[in-house]
């Protein structure tokens, strides 16, 4: 579907390269990123919606999935209206939950795509060198399946 997925240095990236997304999902015959993914492990504010629609403006991103546990409750409907008035401008954003959206993902695609992505995430926590508590929480996860 992309030609490559690129990903920015977590902990670090916006002191390294200010334009980075989390996830940057680029096309294979513009080299455009068509989708890029922002992280929280927090409730997601205003702010954060601000500064991501401004940064996906200037490099003329057109998707973007927000990735969040939930929603800052005093910024709800102000998000929901920003959102909104993205949209009318071209741009779409989604904001999930990533475990809502993954266990209907993974139900779907059966047995092949759980284990496919219980692998895949071991193999990227190997790849990117991530953090010993992100390792040892992975390793108790998979444990208690």
């Amino acid at each position: 579907m992309y030609a490559e997925v690129q990903r920015g240095n977590i902990p670090s990236r916006r002191r390294f390269r200010p334009n980075i997304f989390d996830l940057e999902c680029v096309d294979s015959r513009t080299g455009n990123v068509l989708l890029a993914v922002e992280v929280k492990d927090r409730a997601l504010t205003l702010a954060d919606v601000e500064e991501t629609i401004a940064k996906t403006r200037n490099r003329e991103i057109q998707e973007v999935f927000f990735m969040a546990p939930k929603v800052d409750a005093a910024d709800a409907d102000k998000i929901n209206t920003r959102l909104n008035t993205a949209f009318a401008a071209g741009q779409s954003f989604y904001v999930f939950d990533f475990f809502v959206l993954a266990q209907a993902v993974l139900a779907l695609g059966g047995n092949a795509i759980r284990r496919g992505f219980l692998q895949e995430v071991g193999e990227h926590l190997d790849t990117w060198n991530t953090q010993p508590s992100h390792r040892q929480a992975w390793q108790r996860l998979l444990a208690s399946l």
